[in-house]
């Protein structure tokens, strides 16, 4: 089955809801290629915000923005410690943001956002737990406010769904898996055009079907994934991971013929589709021996 990932995109990104000059800059920053230059551009992004602050240090959108730039920073960081550094300044802007303006779901969002990426880019199990943790703290602050609730609660989802790949035990998986859903689900229901969720809240069904003992638990899960991952389709068809991970859940209903069908539109839309990819996903064990899945297995490249 595939990840959680639209075709390997990473569409977390910060909101951005001031375009002023010193967002400009960050941007120019982030297209450098060499390094020197761009971190002379970041410096110089950093003396910008602190003089705004200095003007007007009652401006919370100053230090908002002066974050943003510091997790653009980060994220591009290649050595480890330096990139530490850069998301720790950043929450402290963030965290002045909150002081200013307490119910600003803008802030928590975009904290959340750069925890997220922080756990993302750390190898260390534990760190990366604590960091997600802490990115679902702040998420479960972001939807206060109705403006982008459904981005925050979608991000919620995502996070829960990374912890519970590193759940201790089935119990715990299975729990932040549900919770994962829900959030999914609450998304949804603001904007009900969100492929994205509707394609995560399918895989996490998928998920919790291989773990459930109980037959009928299993087969409730997978028609729930089947209705999550085709409403995904629905709004957006192009999608390589949403016609593979459907393709799977039939397989594990054993039903060949349409799990085949999902494959070949999967195939059509991903230039990389191969066997390599079928033979170490245990969704498909029930069909493999099937004439459909023969068919198309034999198609794609070795």
């Amino acid at each position: 089955m595939k990840d959680k990932e639209i075709n390997g995109e990473n569409y977390f990104e910060p909101l951005r809801h001031f375009i002023w000059d010193g967002d400009d800059m960050v941007l120019d920053a982030v297209r450098e290629q060499d390094l020197a230059k761009r971190a002379q551009l970041f410096d110089l992004v950093y003396e910008h915000y602190e003089k705004g602050a200095r003007l007007n240090p009652d401006y919370f959108g100053t230090y908002h923005y002066w974050g943003v730039a510091l997790y653009e920073q980060a994220v591009l960081e290649q050595d480890e410690t330096e990139r530490t550094r850069l998301f720790d300044l950043c929450y402290l802007k963030y965290e002045r943001v909150i002081e200013m303006k307490p119910n600003w779901n803008i802030a928590f969002y975009n904290w959340g956002i750069a925890l997220w990426q922080q756990a993302n880019l750390t190898q260390d199990r534990a760190n990366r737990t604590n960091f997600l943790k802490l990115a679902c703290e702040k998420f479960s602050r972001a939807p206060l406010v109705r403006q982008d609730g459904h981005e925050a609660l979608h991000c919620w989802g995502f996070s829960l769904a990374d912890l519970a790949e590193l759940a201790e035990d089935e119990a715990q998986q299975v729990r932040l898996l549900t919770l994962a859903c829900e959030k999914f689900e609450q998304a949804t229901e603001i904007q009900k055009y969100k492929f994205e969720a509707f394609f995560q809240w399918g895989t996490c069904l998928i998920i919790l079907a291989q773990l459930a003992q109980d037959e009928s638990e299993r087969s409730r899960l997978l028609k729930l994934a089947n209705l999550k991952l085709a409403r995904s389709i629905l709004i957006n068809p192009d999608i390589g991971n949403t016609w593979y991970n459907l393709g799977c859940q039939f397989a594990m209903q054993n039903k060949p013929v349409k799990s085949a069908q999902a494959l070949v539109q999967w195939k059509k839309i991903d230039p990389v589709a191969s066997r390599a990819e079928l033979d170490g996903d245990t969704c498909f064990d029930n069909i493999r021996e099937s004439s459909e899945y023969l068919a198309f297995y034999g198609s794609l490249p070795e």
